[in-house]
């Protein structure tokens, strides 16, 4: 009788420890409608490191069909991010990103590489679970042949679990 009281209050314990642990959120998957409609899956999930601290990864890849070409496009971007009233509340963000992309062509058998830097500022909204965000910023894209200074926008929808 011991062994088993003992057994059941050892997985009651586990129980209960688990359940606190699933409800605290550790990361926020999250995806650019903008991206999606237009043909280009972008995902991404960022990581809380502290309670105001985020860090994120994501890619993307779109290919598209001109003329008897098939174009394609792989990309990653990382960001690390400071959440003014913590990393899974509503509140504004300051983020610096950077990424990289490459550009290949079946047709003409050319590609390019391009890298960007850039921050952005913005707020998210957290419902539960379910969050968005809207910022926008600048960045500096570099590819062969061009360096230029450009408005950096951003728009999400995501889920933190």
């Amino acid at each position: 009788m011991k062994i088993k009281t003992l057994a059941l209050a050892g997985l009651l314990s586990l129980l209960a420890s688990s359940t606190s642990f699933a409800t605290e959120k550790t990361y926020n998957i999250k995806t650019d409608p903008l991206s999606l409609a237009l043909g280009v899956p972008n995902i991404g999930v960022v990581f809380q490191l502290s309670e105001n601290v985020g860090m994120g990864v994501s890619g993307s890849m779109s290919r598209l069909r001109w003329d008897d070409d098939d174009i394609t496009a792989v990309g990653a971007n990382l960001e690390a991010g400071y959440y003014f009233s913590g990393v899974f509340e509503d509140t504004g963000y300051l983020k610096a990103f950077t990424g990289l992309a490459t550009v290949t062509s079946s047709h003409d058998d050319i590609g390019s590489t391009v890298a960007n830097v850039g921050v952005i500022g913005g707020y998210q909204w957290m419902w539960e679970n379910f969050n968005t965000s809207v910022g926008g910023g600048v960045q500096y894209i570099q590819s062969e042949g061009l360096s230029i200074g450009l408005p950096a926008l951003e728009w999400t929808i995501g889920y933190a679990i």
